[in-house]
């Protein structure tokens, strides 16, 4: 199930940015599956705000709740429609679909749009050249978890701000031309389930020269998970996902603008440490390689941990036991990637009839039996997209 075109009339968008005048219709499409507890605070979000910004138009796209999700959206005001959950990528293109607007924007369910967020992000807009532009994050959730995945998210729009143009927009947060979105194919359904498919669409348009913005005035307040697991099995699921995505786009692998340059380090320096330290009762001389691989990490912690140290001690304090967890669960999301690809490649090109066709490929059942040996990670959480 792919894009098709049909752009209708929706409400006119009159917004002045660095190059002028535009006037445009936009569209909000929210995808969100049993999303009932943080829905209604998204909605709510988006009231007119005082630049005069005000889309044409919210959809909320149902992807198979058993929740009062549909409810909770035609309360707040929003057009809903239902799909069978398909997942987040099937969710956005439905939404995409039905939109109206010249411009498209999207927010997760559980994300609650901050003031000036909706004319922040349509501005850049305003160049002809633009195509698409992504937000940035805020929390303020107490959780220790929940505190250190916001400033993962800080380092990395770090990295954005310095940039004159991104290859990365992830959808918790962006907004597209219409066109743009229906020529390059939309989001790739085989992505069944929230992992890299907003990612996938970037690298598709930035290969092509499309020019992608990150706006950092256009802010999302993020509900991030706050239980350790559920943290670990979110970046366990972006890792094997993410073979799949470098297997496409093999030159993002060294640089994509986004992720820290010390993660890749952190990742194998985990895995050696894992590997030397299960050796060591065998062979003696691994104790001392998983010695010194642990040194070495704390070592590379440090850096973030001295950030952290005068503005929320606790947390640094437990940046190198946190970024270790990270850096296991990616490398095991890696490793299982790199094992599923090797017995059962998942073909397709850049641009293949494949992602109109919507050949869905998922984590194979027997990779998702695996990684349920560690403490029941690989149930879906009720509120994920």
């Amino acid at each position: 199930m792919g894009i098709r075109s049909g752009v209708g009339e929706g409400g006119a968008l009159s917004h002045r940015g660095e190059r002028g005048t535009m006037n445009v219709s936009c569209s909000v499409i929210i995808p969100a599956r049993n999303a009932g507890r943080v829905l209604g605070e998204c909605l709510g979000a988006l009231a007119p705000e005082p630049q005069g910004v005000e889309p044409s138009e919210v959809i909320v796209v149902d992807d198979g709740s058993t929740d009062g999700t549909a409810e909770i959206g035609r309360a707040g005001g929003a057009k809903v429609i239902h799909i069978p959950g398909l997942g987040p990528a099937a969710a956005r293109n439905a939404g995409a679909r039905e939109a109206s607007g010249d411009l498209l924007v999207f927010f997760d369910a559980d994300c609650v749009a901050e003031p000036g967020c909706l004319a922040a992000l349509l501005a850049p807009f305003a160049d002809p050249e633009v195509v698409g532009v992504r937000g940035g994050y805020t929390s303020n959730q107490r959780a220790l978890v929940a505190r250190f995945t916001q400033r993962e998210m800080e380092e990395k729009q770090a990295r954005l701000a310095a940039a004159r143009r991104v290859a990365v927009v992830d959808t918790a947060c962006a907004a597209y031309r219409r066109e743009a979105l229906l020529r390059h194919g939309g989001f790739d359904e085989r992505f069944p389930a929230t992992s890299v498919e907003d990612v996938d669409l970037s690298f598709r348009m930035a290969a092509r020269g499309e020019k992608l913005l990150f706006a950092p005035g256009a802010k999302v307040r993020h509900r991030h998970p706050e239980q350790i697991g559920g943290y670990l099995w979110r970046k366990l699921r972006f890792g094997y996902y993410r073979i799949r995505l470098y297997r496409r786009f093999p030159g993002r692998l060294r640089e994509d603008g986004y992720t820290p340059r010390l993660m890749p380090v952190q990742i194998c320096l985990a895995g050696f440490l894992a590997a030397a330290a299960a050796g060591s009762p065998w062979i003696g001389a691994t104790k001392w390689a998983a010695a010194a691989a642990a040194i070495a990490f704390v070592a590379i912690s440090l850096p973030m941990a001295r950030r952290l140290w005068h503005v929320d001690r606790p947390l640094a304090l437990a940046v190198p036991a946190l970024l270790l967890a990270r850096s296991l669960a990616q490398g095991t999301g890696l490793a299982a990637g790199l094992a599923a690809e090797a017995l059962s490649p998942w073909h397709g090109g850049l641009d293949t009839p494949n992602i109109i066709q919507n050949r869905r490929v998922g984590m194979p059942a027997w990779i998702r039996a695996f990684l349920g040996r560690f403490g029941g990670l690989s149930r879906r959480r009720p509120t994920e997209k």
